[in-house]
Formats: C-alpha cells, structure tokens, sequence
C-alpha cells in the first residue's frame, strides 16, 4: 500500500513539474460582426493598453481583459504587451487607469464577447466555437507557426 501511494505521489509530482504555468495558445476574439479580421499586433497591444480606443468607424472598442491570475492572461501579457500581467496601463497624459472588464473564465469571455458588437478578448485556443470570431494576428492565424500569441 505504501509503494502505491509513492507511486501516486511521484506521478503527481511529476504532471505538476510538466504543466505549462500559462496557456498553450491564445486566440483573439471578436464579435461575428465585427468587420475585421486580422489585427496588427501594434494595434492589439494599442487597445490593451488603452492607446487605442476606437474601432475604425468611430465606435468604442469594447476591451474584455481575464483575471489576472488566468493562464490566458499570464500568456497574452508577457507576449503581446511584453509585460507582467499585473501591470496597469493609465490613460496617455493623465493619471487616471485604462480599465477593461475583467472575465474570470473563456466561457464568460466567449459569452460577453459573441453579445457585444464591439468587444475584443482572448481565450485558450482549445475553447474556441463558432459564438465568435477568431482574429489572425498580423496575419497569422493560432495554428500558425510563428502566431504571436503561442508558445
């Protein structure tokens, strides 16, 4: 009985020791009526930071961030904003913090996002359904080889 539990511990030890700290892949996401559908990374690294703030017709982006202690999240901060992802941005030229709406989850992502017409988020790749719209990132999509936002 004693060896089984070793056993037991030394397995778990070791998926604990090979599990990523942070998602696989990250996709961006928009809503289906969203005209776009590729983003420059500049400009994707703009609206996070809170640059950026007006789709090119003159709408409001709606900016849906994760939690920051989310995989995802953990990801998409240090490859796209080259950042922690406890960093706060502030609005240009003022004191005032650059606020997005914090999703703890990539279902409630996905949810807020296929719901509203000018929304952008993320989510693990392996969560991605037809609700919405993937972007590629300067023109590569997740699957792709070199995608900005994989590992």
């Amino acid at each position: 009985m004693r060896k089984l539990i070793l056993l037991a511990v030394v397995v778990a030890a070791g998926a604990l020791r090979f599990s990523p700290a942070y998602a696989e892949t990250v996709a961006v996401i928009a809503n289906q009526e969203n005209e776009l559908s590729d983003i420059p990374a500049q400009e994707l690294t703009q609206i996070y930071q809170g640059i950026k703030t007006h789709w090119k017709d003159g709408s409001n982006i709606f900016v849906i961030n994760r939690s920051v202690d989310s995989k995802p999240r953990q990801l998409f901060y240090r490859k796209a904003l080259g950042t922690e992802p406890a960093r706060e941005f502030y609005l240009i030229g003022t004191p005032v913090p650059f606020k997005s709406l914090i999703q703890k989850t990539d279902l409630s992502t996905k949810r807020l996002v296929s719901r509203t017409p000018n929304a952008i988020g993320y989510i693990d790749l392996h969560e991605l359904d037809s609700t919405v719209k993937v972007l590629s990132v300067s023109g590569l999509h997740p699957e792709d080889k070199g995608y900005l936002l994989g590992d």
